[in-house]
């Protein structure tokens, strides 16, 4: 055969084998991305994925995930934010966390949590699966390499079930929902506010002494935030996310206090949400939280709001309203209000399909068969006072065999935009949808 025939066999063997590996390739990366969990980049993809400014950044665990929105911060302050908390969070992936936003955006100071800075020894105080809900959305490099390669010496699943998708969630094949295969993002700027209303116990307060800390996991990467917000010249600030007696006993306390003086003495803010803070903002314990230990729309509001006005002062922040610059911003919260509207079919119980909608934007019509009802559904009652929605005793007809009849309408135009139907589960004391 001649020698340009043999070559010519030769090329076409080896493009088979580049397209065969190609398509491969391809093949693993849609696998991975369809078996992974998916609830990090539901909530952090539109920060990195995004090109913006911001004035600050929050970071830490669910209290800080579902402690403050900002939305609420755009629209009450003008201040432009993110949330990057996730589930579970443990400082240690924090850092690694606010290293990659670092390296996007540079704000004017970043607000952590104290709740998961433990300060135990050889600990990560983090489960397996909220690890990969806080790293998976990172972009990929070498910060999210250096985090993979440092939470799989916590865990015995190890660094393989960081880096392949496959390995990692192989068992979720049989477990896939329609959201799987459909992106989807959050317009709340990776916030999770609660809707629900639920009793939490008010914490003792002792004074304000500090501990002494033993240098542990938790407080050594703290100390590498502080070391990083200094190389980057952004003001770190601590903030203790108010939460429940249990979670915030004398020990929680003096750790707190004793972070907070490291805080301050490395040229940050520390804002201590103290008995004195919790009744200037009036957090109420009895309705301010939407399980019991974690606040919830009301209470997020009163806390970040507090936040907002605290650091709008002492960093000098601006109003971006009105900005032209800023016009995207005020675009995201309508696209928020709508995405709200979407969400309140996944709303099984009354108050918190009611307290989606807390808005000037929307009215709220309230249809009950049996208005004494309304008394034993807890919260139900305080979400009807601060909506300002007086509900209206209505017959089999409009209610349809339910119990109780809710329509959300465009407050300007009394368009129709969404209702639900809800019966009065009398074992849980509950206006639900089943």
């Amino acid at each position: 055969m001649p020698e340009h025939e043999n070559k010519s066999i030769n090329f076409k063997k080896i493009g088979k084998t580049l397209i065969f590996f190609c398509l491969l390739a391809v093949a693993i990366l849609m696998t991975s991305n369809l078996v992974r969990w998916k609830r990090g980049n539901y909530y952090k993809d539109e920060f990195f994925e995004k090109d913006r400014s911001y004035d600050l950044l929050f970071f830490g665990s669910s209290h800080m995930h579902e402690g403050v929105d900002p939305i609420t911060l755009w629209e009450e302050e003008g201040i432009t934010s993110y949330n990057l908390a996730s589930s579970g969070e443990a400082i240690q992936l924090s850092y690694y966390v606010l290293k990659a936003a670092l390296e996007k955006t540079k704000p004017a100071a970043v607000v952590i949590d104290t709740y998961r800075i433990s300060d135990d020894p050889g600990t990560i105080n983090q489960e397996y699966s909220f690890a990969h809900e806080t790293l998976d959305a990172l972009p990929l490099g070498r910060t999210k390499l250096e985090a993979y390669k440092y939470a799989a010496s916590f865990y015995e699943q190890g660094l393989l079930s960081f880096i392949s998708s496959i390995y990692a969630f192989h068992d979720r094949y049989s477990a896939l929902e329609k959201e799987d295969f459909v992106r989807q993002v959050t317009y709340d700027k990776g916030a999770y506010i609660m809707t629900n209303i639920c009793p939490a116990e008010p914490p003792v307060f002792y004074d304000k002494t500090p501990g002494k800390l033993k240098g542990g996991e938790g407080v050594s990467s703290y100390r590498k935030i502080l070391e990083l917000c200094k190389e980057e010249k952004v003001i770190p600030v601590l903030i203790n996310i108010p939460t429940n007696k249990g979670l915030y006993q004398k020990s929680a306390q003096e750790k707190t206090h004793a972070l907070m003086e490291e805080t301050r003495a490395a040229g940050g803010i520390a804002i201590d949400f103290d008995e004195e803070r919790l009744e200037k903002i009036g957090l109420d314990y009895d309705y301010d939280f939407g399980d019991a230990s974690h606040l919830n729309l009301f209470g997020a509001d009163k806390v970040g709001l507090e936040v907002a006005a605290e650091l709008k002062s002492a960093l000098s922040l601006v109003d971006h309203r009105g900005d032209p610059a800023y016009a995207q911003w005020q675009e995201d919260a309508e696209k928020w209000r709508q995405q709200r509207i979407e969400l309140l079919s996944e709303k099984t119980e009354a108050v918190s399909y009611l307290l989606l909608t807390d808005d000037p934007v929307y009215s709220q019509r309230v249809y009950v068969k049996k208005p004494d009802l309304i008394e034993k559904h807890y919260g139900l009652e305080k979400a009807l006072s601060v909506l300002g929605i007086e509900a209206i005793e209505a017959d089999s007809d409009i209610v349809k065999g339910f119990d109780m009849k809710i329509e959300i309408r465009d407050a300007e135009t009394d368009q129709w935009l969404a209702e639900q139907y809800f019966l009065f589960n009398t074992g849980q004391s509950q206006f639900v949808t089943e």
